[in-house]
């Protein structure tokens, strides 16, 4: 009888994992159920559920082995934002702004909290295929997400450029963060379908990563055209062959290709100056508000000036942070907060590249390159603004590293050398 009711239990969190991850880039739709009681609580009483259903049927104690980048970032994270509490700047509007910082805070917290629930998952029983499971569904989830913005930008014109053409692409977050949540995701894509050696695999892998072609190229994201090359280079330096005939065939033919792009497309990479020479109204903001963030850097160079309090410093023309994600670390958390970030990037990076070097499976391979493509797209995207604080589209990339750590564990145990 107890055998039965934990198997119930077990069953139906595995139903809840699920669920979650599939509603994670879907904010947007989420909101369409808030008019209900407590509809504005779904996401926090799904991922409290997991959490509770974790400590009462995972006995076992969950390992990692990035446990300490995690955690010291985490802690640089809250006591940085504790702190901001006192040095807010002059914009500080109303108390709204300190529950908006509550609330980033919060939904921050969550992704690392995900990476824990997953290596539970994983951990529980079932390794290979719940992993194996985990890649799939999210990829598949990532075409649903394509799909939806097709199904909604095909119905407008596209023979030229124009800012109304974005609206709505990714809910409340807008089209950049679109761009970013499919390039990170597709990076893992292309490299699956490059080294996994399962046929019907690499036909899915094949499929997420053509799905993604009409959203990176009509999101316009700036951002996400240079993310995406660069995504293509990490992964071509692995296939010789094809990086070769790739360098050939763009010396040969490059500019006969890009007249093959489209014309909004070209009117986007091309207008970020001016007919005149003159830096274009958008890219000239930024500028200025680049300008403003190193003053505030210098103000507290060592601590910075608080986590997500920019905004309290900086408004121009209505925009309030400074677009360049990267720098603002560096801003709010210091030269000591940006360290630990920036090592917690690398502890990631480096999760998948010892699972490429020391797996001799073809899934794994094609699982740790392509989770550092993920970490190199990500980076890419957040110089040009933040993709990182997101739960809807950044939740993934702690899930994918989750899987990649669970392997390595496993790899270790077989070996120790490893």
């Amino acid at each position: 009888m107890h055998r039965n009711m934990s198997c119930y239990a077990i069953r139906h969190r595995q139903f809840g994992y699920y669920y979650f991850l599939f509603l994670l880039p879907f904010g947007y739709t989420i909101h369409k159920i808030h008019q209900y009681p407590f509809g504005t609580q779904i996401i926090n009483a799904l991922l409290v559920s997991l959490i509770i259903a974790t400590l009462f049927h995972h006995s076992q104690r969950i390992r990692s082995v990035n446990a300490k980048p995690i955690l010291l970032h985490l802690l640089v994270v809250l006591l940085s934002f504790a702190y901001g509490f006192t040095n807010a700047g002059p914009f500080l509007a109303d108390r709204f702004d300190h529950a908006f910082r509550i609330s980033l805070v919060k939904d921050y917290f969550y992704m690392p909290l995900l990476y824990w629930l997953t290596l539970a998952f994983i951990q529980e029983k079932d390794h290979e295929s719940r992993r194996k499971r985990i890649v799939f569904f999210i990829l598949s989830v990532v075409v649903l997400v394509d799909w939806r913005f097709w199904n909604s930008a095909r119905w407008v014109s596209h023979t030229h450029f124009n800012y109304a053409s974005r609206s709505g692409a990714f809910g409340s977050l807008g089209a950049n963060h679109l761009a970013a949540f499919v390039v990170e995701y597709t990076a893992i894509a292309i490299s699956m379908f490059l080294h996994y050696k399962n046929k019907k695999g690499k036909v899915f892998f094949l499929l997420v990563t053509l799905a993604a072609i009409y959203p990176i190229f009509y999101s316009y994201s700036r951002a996400g055209y240079v993310a995406i090359v660069i995504v293509l280079l990490w992964n071509f330096l692995f296939k010789k062959k094809l990086f070769f005939g790739v360098i050939i065939a763009f010396i040969l033919a490059g500019g006969v290709a890009v007249s093959y792009l489209p014309q909004s497309v070209v009117e986007r990479v091309t207008m970020t100056q001016t007919e005149n020479g003159e830096i274009e109204n958008s890219a000239a903001v930024r500028l200025i508000i680049w300008e403003q963030g190193k003053e505030l850097f210098f103000k507290s160079p060592l601590i910075g000036i608080g986590y997500q309090v920019v905004p309290s410093y900086i408004n121009v023309h209505g925009l309030r942070n400074l677009h360049n994600y990267i720098f603002q670390m560096l801003v709010e958390t210091g030269i000591i907060g940006f360290s630990v970030f920036v090592y917690l990037l690398y502890s990631a990076f480096k999760t998948g590249w010892r699972l490429f070097v020391l797996s001799s499976d073809s899934f794994d391979k094609g699982l740790g390159l392509g989770f550092c493509g993920c970490i190199i797209g990500s980076v890419v995207c957040n110089f040009f603004g933040d993709r990182w604080s997101f739960l809807e589209m950044q939740g993934y990339w702690w899930v994918f590293w989750a899987v990649c750590d669970s392997q390595l564990i496993s790899l270790r145990e077989i070996s120790p050398k490893v």
